[in-house]
């Protein structure tokens, strides 16, 4: 924790770049050449003092300002593991003040980076395959590692001018108007821009992408056992025993985002549910195992898949990008590795008691206490 305090997640970024799980340009690697100017290192030496949220422990923020070039002197919160890797390996840019520019612009504009990050690589890469032309860019010189035209299209997107209105509505959206293909590389599931975890490199973060109730969210059950090898480590190159992977992650995930615990003790210092549920029973007055918040837990992701099961949501949408299912990964420790997605569904689904559809079975919901909130839903898609 005293590293991750320093740090913040930042601390990552190298990590998982040698682990050949980090997306560049637009998901087409999984190792970025620029982690060597991109990266915690070089992050400290821009540090103005630490911040933090209140009476926390950990206080892993950082107060960054730009050193040089355009960007010098814009200060900004962060920039964390996400923007790091969203305006820069995503984007193929190695300029850190550059990244410092673009997170405290989506702050002023109310921009996510994630999203952002990745809709202009996705722009990044229909401009490099000729599908956007030079009359809809206006001057702009959108190619992977140009990081003034990164910079300026923030902008043109929060104010939705010229291509920026269309990119403004992320990358699927943006996709169905460009066409010409262009679908098979909007990295995204459901709608929501996918995180900096390629999973051709950690196959059980291919689960959490596909079954994220919200779409391509590394928040709902980031598997660190396999993307930063925490104890005990799993292969992220093996599709064995994923599903029970996931199903844990995302299960002690429902439970700390119920309870407003951060997620990084747990994942940084050993922090287990056990120690989680003392916590809570001394909190309630009532005595609460660890068993008692993960079932609480795996009512709560059933719980939700009944809700997206009655809006029309079903297993054709627990799928990835053509991408990851069916372009090897070109280098590092995954090279030739894509996603084998019908297999980890297949187990993922036996591990929850789900039927091959992705529907809770009614065994499973008698045992969960929610036999009538899925009589809605059953029959769905």
């Amino acid at each position: 924790m005293k590293i991750f305090g320093k740090f913040g997640t930042p601390k990552n970024l190298v990590i998982v770049n040698d682990r050949g799980l980090f997306p560049t340009r637009n998901f087409q690697g999984g190792v970025f050449d620029g982690i060597g100017k991109v990266n915690a290192m070089e992050q400290q030496r821009r540090v103005l003092r630490k911040l933090t949220c209140h009476a926390c422990p950990a206080a892993c923020g950082n107060l960054t300002r730009a050193a040089q070039g355009p960007y010098e002197g814009i200060e900004t919160e962060g920039p964390e593991y996400e923007t790091f890797w969203a305006f820069g390996a995503q984007c193929g840019n190695s300029c850190l003040d550059a990244i410092i520019a673009a997170d405290r612009l989506c702050d002023q504009l109310g921009l996510d980076t994630i999203s952002t990050g990745s809709t202009i690589a996705f722009a990044m890469e229909c401009t490099e395959r000729g599908l956007i032309g030079p009359e809809e860019l206006e001057g702009l010189d959108l190619k992977f590692g140009n990081h003034e035209a990164m910079v300026a299209m923030i902008r043109r997107i929060g104010y939705r001018e010229g291509l920026g209105d269309l990119l403004a509505e992320g990358v699927r959206r943006a996709a169905q108007g460009i066409g010409k293909g262009s679908a098979d590389f909007a990295m995204h599931v459901k709608g929501l821009e996918l995180a900096a975890y390629g999973p051709r490199g950690a196959k059980g973060m291919g689960i959490e992408y596909a079954t994220s109730p919200r779409g391509g969210c590394h928040e709902r059950g980031l598997i660190s056992r396999e993307t930063f090898g925490a104890p005990p480590p799993i292969d992220p190159l093996s599709i064995k025993g994923k599903g029970i992977a996931a199903k844990e992650a995302q299960d002690e995930t429902a439970v700390l985002d119920s309870l407003g615990i951060c997620v990084f003790p747990p994942h940084n210092d050993g922090m287990d549910m056990a120690e989680t549920a003392g916590l809570f029973s001394r909190v309630i007055g009532e005595v609460f195992g660890p068993e008692d918040l993960l079932k609480a837990g795996e009512r709560i992701w059933n719980l939700e898949r009944l809700f997206n099961l009655r809006e029309g949501f079903g297993r054709r949408d627990d799928t990835l990008p053509p991408r990851l299912l069916h372009e090897p990964m070109p280098e590092g420790p995954a090279k030739g590795h894509i996603v084998e997605l019908d297999q980890l569904l297949e187990d993922y689904y036996k591990v929850r008691a789900w039927d091959e559809r992705g529907v809770p079975t009614p065994e499973k919901l008698d045992e969960l206490g929610l036999s009538a909130e899925g009589k809605i839903s059953l029959s769905s898609p």
